[in-house]
C-alpha cells in the first residue's frame, strides 16, 4: 500500500529511482533549497543513476574535489574528475577567478587529474602552479615530454631526481629539442654528483 508521502511528497523523495531521476531535471541549482537537495542526492542517493544525474547539475567545485578524492563508487569519482577537469581547463570560459582555481587545485589528490590539468589548462599560471604541486616523477616526465610551455618544462625538470629517468629524457630531447636537452643535462649532472656523494 502506498503511503501518503509516496503519493503526495516531493518526487525527489520517491521510492522509485526513475522518478527521482526525473525530479533532478526539474530542480533549479540556482535556488539554494534545490541546490541543497541536488547536493544531497549527488552525495548519498542509494541509486547510482540518481547520483550521476544530480552531480552535473551542480556547479560546486568543493563538492567535485571531495568526490574526486574520496567517492567510494568509481563511476561517481570518474564523473567528478571529468567535471572538475572541464571546469578548470575551460578555454577562457571559466567563471572562477584565478585565486579560486588555485584553491581548488590545492585540494586535488589524484596525480592523473593534476597531470591532465597541467597539460591542458588554458591559464599558464594555473598550469605552472600544478607542476609545483606534482611530486610524482612519472607525471613530471610527462610534462617535460608533452608540454608546449618552456617555463613549465623547466619547473618540471627541477622536480626530477632519478638519474636513469633524466638520462632517458636527455637522449629523447637531443633529437627533439636541444635547448631542453641542455637543461636536462645540467639537472642530470647535479643529481649524478649528489648520488656519487651519497654513495
Amino acid at each position: 500500500m502506498l503511503s501518503f508521502k509516496s503519493l503526495f511528497g516531493p518526487k525527489w523523495q520517491s521510492q522509485n529511482p526513475n522518478k527521482r531521476c526525473r525530479a533532478v531535471s526539474r530542480l533549479n541549482p540556482s535556488c539554494p533549497t534545490d541546490h541543497q537537495i541536488l547536493k544531497q542526492l549527488a552525495l548519498s542517493d542509494p541509486a547510482i543513476e540518481v547520483r550521476l544525474q544530480a552531480l552535473p547539475r551542480l556547479n560546486d567545485p568543493e563538492l567535485l574535489v571531495q568526490l574526486c578524492n574520496h567517492a567510494s563508487h568509481t563511476q561517481i569519482q570518474a564523473l567528478a574528475s571529468k567535471l572538475l577537469c572541464e571546469l578548470i581547463t575551460a578555454q577562457g570560459e571559466s567563471q572562477l577567478s584565478r585565486q579560486q582555481l588555485l584553491q581548488i587545485l590545492s585540494g586535488i589528490e589524484k596525480v592523473e587529474l593534476l597531470t591532465h590539468i597541467a597539460l591542458n589548462a588554458s591559464d599558464a599560471q594555473v598550469r605552472r602552479y600544478v607542476v609545483y604541486q606534482l611530486e610524482d616523477e612519472v607525471a613530471l616526465e610527462q610534462v617535460v615530454r608533452f608540454s608546449r610551455d618552456p617555463q613549465q618544462q623547466r619547473i618540471a625538470i627541477q622536480g626530477i631526481d632519478e638519474v636513469p629517468r633524466l638520462q632517458q629524457l636527455v637522449e629523447q630531447q637531443h633529437r627533439h629539442c636541444p635547448e631542453l636537452a641542455q637543461l636536462l643535462q645540467q639537472r642530470l649532472a647535479v643529481r649524478s654528483r649528489y648520488a656519487t656523494a651519497c654513495a
